[in-house]
């Protein structure tokens, strides 16, 4: 499933989380061209890839459940450039974890990392922006069973432990 295809369901469906409650998510609109140009200037080159602008056209982001926020505007607020110089905050989960795109020097696409504060841990979550918004559609699909869950609740607690 595409990008757009994968944000129209995400919008357009209800889900059930692991309490039995019925929730969607609150969507934002999508940006103007004159935003999407003013944008560019914190770009590296100036440059935002085709695929995030189709994205940015069609929403900035969404208010979420499991992941406070989604935003993929968020240019430069990830904070740590020694391990993302120039990235996308794509999302938190509200307790110090963020899950971060990085952007390379000709303004196009890297990974999608995972940040974690605690323990202390910066893996690769996803090849690419498509494969995050997927794993996005699978925890909301399937709250107990999910990429997100495993990574947030076991691959990083793994990591710390046999890595440090």
């Amino acid at each position: 499933m595409n990008n757009i295809a994968i944000l129209k369901k995400l919008k357009s469906s209800a889900f059930t989380d692991e309490d039995g409650e019925t929730y969607t998510l609150d969507f934002k609109d999508g940006l103007t061209a004159s935003e999407i140009e003013n944008l560019k200037l914190l770009f590296p080159n100036h440059t935002i890839d085709n695929e995030l602008i189709d994205i940015l056209k069609e929403t900035r982001g969404w208010e979420d459940y499991g992941l406070d926020d989604i935003d993929f505007s968020s240019i430069g607020q990830f904070g740590f450039t020694e391990l993302c110089p120039n990235s996308v905050t794509l999302g938190h989960d509200g307790f110090g974890n963020h899950w971060v795109l990085d952007i390379l020097n000709d303004g196009s696409l890297g990974y999608v990392y995972y940040a974690c504060h605690d323990p202390a841990v910066f893996i690769r979550y996803a090849d690419n922006l498509n494969d995050f918004l997927s794993s996005l559609l699978e925890f909301h699909e399937s709250p107990t069973e999910n990429y997100l869950n495993d990574i947030h609740d076991k691959v990083v607690y793994d990591i710390w432990k046999n890595n440090s």
